[in-house]
């Protein structure tokens, strides 16, 4: 179980490197562009990959209720501005 950093010279020939090293069970951490090259960072670290979801499952929960409270907002605004509208 490691990371590593994986150069191609474009995306898919990145990824087909990382499925080769490390299976359908890689995370991929980061891609950026260098020179002319993609690299990809990927792991195989049951922790790395762990955290990554739970990471990722507080965002969706953390994006999921600030897009309620904004729709929250949005509704009462409207509320409001509808209600002003009909007393003028």
């Amino acid at each position: 179980m490691k990371t590593q950093t994986f150069k191609a010279k474009d995306v898919k020939s990145a990824i087909n490197l990382v499925n080769d090293e490390f299976g359908e069970k890689a995370i991929i951490l980061s891609t950026k562009k260098n020179n002319g090259f993609v690299e990809i960072e990927a792991s195989d670290n049951e922790n790395i990959i762990k955290d990554h979801e739970k990471a990722k499952e507080e965002k969706n929960t953390f994006s999921h209720l600030l897009h309620g409270f904004l729709l929250k907002q949005c509704a009462r605004k409207k509320k409001t501005h509808t209600h002003s509208d009909a007393q003028q």
